[in-house]
């Protein structure tokens, strides 16, 4: 874009890019949005879009108007981004050129420009009233929570009674709508390509950027579910939700949603949903035990106030970890069993006494097994039961100590009903995990 746009130019751009948000399932042919969990807290989000401005009416005029001079580079909506600070974003084209990127107070007042035609057009007037351009320019600018509760007010503060009628007329087109919405939480990605022939026939342009995933369990990111959904979810007895925003999938003829899981995790539902006030619709979903999963939709529609999401369903695999857990624990037990079943029949007080070693070997194996190796997010999920395996071994461990204390029969005898009471509770939580880890390696599709 050139350092200083004329307001012509401003406006121009403005009007354009409107034209192409709102029939962007005209020209984008094609999205595939492909989610990769890095560790517990963030994923890599990489976006393709396959685009052709010649199918579109805008296109050619668009065209016309760089071929005149009159702007002078192709500024391409890519759809809308959420108002929060990109990280590691990069945008290339087909040929894995870096592309340029206009950043979100640069896009502002093309923005504003947008929507003020579009109101204009609406209200078949040259010139809005000011208290409603306030109204643009306040959702534009300000963060997605004081844009979204500007919006949801329905109304003009401080308005006279004819802009509060014309604004409540305006806000109930929905495409205003639409897009006084998307603007309030969101910014649009603009990209910045020369206007040559080439881009306006058919291409691909990709970007990736990092962001933070709102975890059901995370009290930092949602919080949304309780302290006893926590605890079940730490001891792989729940699996662990999320929900993110996708507005792309209303922005194209066809949208795709690769999903992936971490290692020694497995997907247990994969879904698209549609909320619109307060119904709520499934898209399309898969349920079952899969590590990868393909979601695709057709026909997109600008939407009008609709919330597209993603939502997901994350837990850990039954190999591995769980597997080891349960075998562990019911192994510890099992040598508790022994010594309170024969500890009247051995003399514990031998230094050749065999209890020690019977319980040690068990401990030490939980211990060995309770050591985080895996992704970051199975650490995390694992957590509660990894503690129940080291609890495991510290009983274990407590048994050998109280053998060679040369204890009084009947209070040894005590300790150890009481250490076998506490690693029992532990084989049920560990077994109970990797009963519920069980099931057919297959999905199966819900539409």
């Amino acid at each position: 874009m050139v350092a200083d746009p004329t307001t012509s130019q401003i406006r121009d751009y403005g009007t354009l890019i409107l034209a192409l948000t709102l029939q962007a399932p005209e020209w984008i042919l094609r999205r595939v949005e492909t989610l990769r969990i890095v560790d517990d807290i963030t994923a890599n989000v990489r976006v393709s879009t396959d685009y052709d401005l010649r199918l579109t009416g805008a296109g050619p005029v668009y065209k016309s108007f760089i071929d005149n001079n009159d702007l002078p580079q192709l500024l391409l909506p890519l759809g809308f981004l959420a108002k929060e600070p990109l990280h590691d974003f990069s945008l290339f084209d087909q040929s894995g050129n870096p592309v340029s990127f206009l950043t979100q107070e640069e896009t502002s007042p093309i923005s504003i420009a947008a929507v003020e035609y579009l109101a204009a057009f609406l209200l078949n007037t040259q010139d809005i009233p000011p208290s409603i351009s306030t109204f643009i320019r306040s959702v534009v600018d300000l963060g997605p929570e004081e844009g979204e509760a500007l919006v949801l007010q329905n109304k003009l503060l401080g308005a006279s009674q004819d802009d509060r009628r014309t604004f409540s007329a305006l806000i109930a087109n929905p495409e205003f709508r639409y897009v006084i919405t998307n603007l309030a939480r969101s910014f649009i990605a603009i990209a910045v390509l020369p206007g040559d022939a080439k881009h306006f026939e058919r291409r691909i342009l990709k970007y990736s950027y990092v962001i933070t995933m709102p975890w059901d369990w995370s009290s930092v990111r949602s919080g949304k579910r309780g302290l006893l959904g926590r605890g079940l979810m730490r001891l792989a007895l729940r699996p662990s939700d999320v929900k993110l925003e996708v507005p792309l999938v209303s922005t194209s003829r066809s949208y795709h949603a690769d999903v992936e899981a971490p290692a020694n995790l497995e997907l247990r539902q994969a879904e698209i949903g549609r909320k619109h006030g307060t119904e709520d619709a499934i898209l399309q979903q898969y349920k079952g035990k899969f590590t990868r999963a393909h979601l695709h939709l057709r026909e997109g529609t600008f939407g009008v106030t609709s919330a597209y999401e993603l939502r997901l369903k994350v837990s850990p695999q039954r190999r591995g970890f769980i597997r080891g857990a349960a075998a562990a624990t019911v192994f510890s037990t099992l040598a508790l069993l022994v010594v309170l079943l024969f500890i009247g029949q051995i003399d514990h007080t031998d230094s050749a006494s065999p209890i020690p070693i019977i319980t040690i070997v068990p401990g030490l194996l939980a211990a060995y097994l309770s050591r985080p190796t895996e992704h970051p997010l199975a650490s995390r999920l694992y957590f509660g039961l990894r503690c129940v395996l080291a609890l495991s071994a510290l009983l274990a461990w407590l048994a050998a100590v109280a053998t060679v204390l040369n204890l009084d029969g009947t209070l040894l005898r005590v300790v150890m009903v009481c250490l076998m009471g506490l690693s029992l509770m532990c084989s049920v939580i560990a077994v109970t995990a990797y009963v519920r880890a069980s099931g057919k390696p297959d999905s199966v599709k819900a539409v």
